[in-house]
């Protein structure tokens, strides 16, 4: 609406083209004559210009008013006084925002790091974003060719346009604050909470719970007083990460019998390891999952020679599984325990490449996860000799969760998990520290020891080749299923310890007897 009309000459305007345009324009222009003289004529002529190029840099409005007052011959003695008013008003009404548009888009292990463009509100202010992501392509493996997407069997998905044909599911509403009127500090940052309404004065949101490898496509659209604008659209995205296969299991038992010992040593892993328990390993009714778990009572027995305390030795069966108790690329080692004490000195789990008679000719490279008081390590150390240059070559890293009191009346979850190079130590789910650490750690020990530390030369100690060496730093407690996969099962900042639901399924897994194709333990095998 033109509220009044133009007024002067050279006014014309196109009512479509102005389409977003809020302004008012009051010229007042006063001149007063005193005492004119009688014979002289007075023109006065006022030129009024408005540029307005706040809506769009194409819509530029001139405004140009000339008004012209001719004064005829005067009297003395008279004043004369001329106000001239030029009005102009175009008040349309508001639309929804325009287009938002992602700005950055950083994939990273089952997250995303969104920023976005802030629109132009289009004369209401934003109060939202609204964040959706489709579900039309996960469990896919997509190849994208313009805009027809293609699935791994061949088939077309969708169309040309296939951005606005996917379902979109909401993942967060994030909420705007107005910085005056909320009392915010310039360039504050709220928490938000993950796939829940969120606050906020920056445009960035950090999406978490992804799964890795699989494609996402996220749209995202401003939101103001009339309604939702036009959506903006990311490529296809796919967080990397680890994925966790029940192949990737290289040692797991579920101690689920709580009357014979050797039942529970059986690795339900595709590897099938033989273990066995020595001096004074039984099961106990005590357990996180299942029937049962295993309890190390600590006590030192002199006989058999030689004199040692309770553990678990574990034999890789390198000869079958075609791999040993090193420690390459992605891993993870992670158990639940009840110790009997909150603070203690012992060993968790290790593994050592053995000495032998000459010293300088072994390596000491072992891993082991250990309390010290009531802080909890988990410790990598490489010490290689080579008969070529480089002759010798030392590493070592140590996660360390200090002060944690583990409870004696419930059992508490422990894992280490490497993956991309970054290792790292969760407590009940709680990252408590990260390392950087690639390197490989070759162990060429046959025997992984639970329950103490095995030392280098644990194989040397057994005196009497009877398949039970010393060791030292005795765990007393509980121990229930123990996982050792060669992959990746945790990077992020928290997790949830949880069993473990994959069902036994060794085809295709390599490593494993012809036997093992046929295990299943029906609804136990879970940790």
């Amino acid at each position: 609406m033109i509220l009044p009309p133009f007024f002067g000459i050279n006014s014309p305007y196109d009512e479509d083209f102005i389409k977003e345009v809020i302004f008012t324009y009051l010229a007042n222009d006063t001149l007063t004559y005193s005492d004119p003289k009688p014979i002289v004529s007075v023109s006065y002529e006022a030129i009024d210009i408005l540029t307005n190029k706040t809506p769009r840099p194409v819509s530029n409005i001139s405004f140009l008013a000339i008004d012209t007052i001719s004064l005829p011959l005067l009297s003395s003695g008279i004043n004369l006084t001329y106000n001239s008013f030029d009005i102009c008003t175009y008040d349309p009404p508001p639309t929804v925002p325009e287009i938002t548009n992602f700005t950055l888009t950083d994939v990273n292990d089952q997250e995303i790091n969104f920023s976005w463009s802030t629109p132009y509100n289009n004369r209401c202010d934003i109060t939202e974003y609204i964040l959706q992501y489709s579900d039309c392509f996960l469990s896919k493996t997509l190849a994208e060719n313009s805009d027809i997407i293609i699935s791994e069997n061949s088939d077309t998905i969708i169309g040309e346009h296939y951005r606005d044909n996917c379902n979109y599911q909401e993942y967060d509403r994030r909420k705007i604050l107005i910085e005056n009127h909320d009392r915010l500090q310039a360039n504050t940052q709220l928490f938000i909470t993950e796939q829940s309404s969120g606050i906020g004065v920056i445009n960035n949101l950090l999406m978490q719970d992804l799964v890795n490898n699989q494609p996402y496509i996220f749209r995202i659209a401003a939101v103001n007083c009339v309604g939702t604008g036009e959506f903006g659209y990311s490529d296809i995205l796919i967080p990397y990460g680890p994925v966790h296969e029940y192949c990737d299991i290289k040692l797991f038992l579920q101690p689920n019998s709580t009357n014979d010992i050797s039942v529970s040593l059986q690795d339900y892993s595709c590897r099938e390891k033989d273990s066995e328990e020595i001096a004074g390993v039984t099961v106990s009714t005590e357990s996180q999952f299942g029937a049962g778990s295993l309890y190390f009572d600590g006590v030192y027995t002199a006989l058999p020679a030689p004199a040692t305390y309770s553990h678990i030795r574990v034999d890789h069966n390198s000869g079958v599984t075609l791999e040993d108790w090193s420690l390459y690329g992605d891993f993870t080692i992670e158990l639940w325990i009840r110790p009997d004490n909150t603070y203690a000195n012992d060993t968790i789990i290790s593994a050592y490449t053995q000495y032998d008679d000459n010293y300088n000719s072994a390596n000491n490279n072992h891993w082991r996860l250990r309390r010290t008081s009531n802080d909890l390590e988990f410790i990598l150390n490489i010490n290689e000799y080579y008969d070529e240059d480089p002759y010798y070559f030392s590493a070592s890293m140590t996660l360390r969760a200090d002060n944690v009191d583990l409870p004696t009346t419930d059992f508490t979850h422990i894992a280490v998990s490497r993956f991309d190079g970054v290792a790292r130590l969760y407590v009940s789910g709680i990252l408590y520290d990260t390392e950087e650490f690639s390197h490989k750690v070759n162990i060429s020990g046959n025997i992984m020891i639970i329950g103490g530390n095995q030392g280098s030369y644990y194989d040397v100690s057994d005196t009497f080749g009877i398949g039970r060496g010393a060791i030292t730093e005795p765990y007393i407690g509980y121990i229930d299923d123990i996982m050792i996969s060669n992959s990746a099962r945790y990077s992020k900042s928290s997790i949830i310890p949880d069993k473990y639901q994959e069902t036994a399924d060794c085809d295709g897994c390599g490593g494993y007897t012809i036997a093992a194709t046929s295990v299943s333990i029906g609804d136990e095998f879970i940790p």
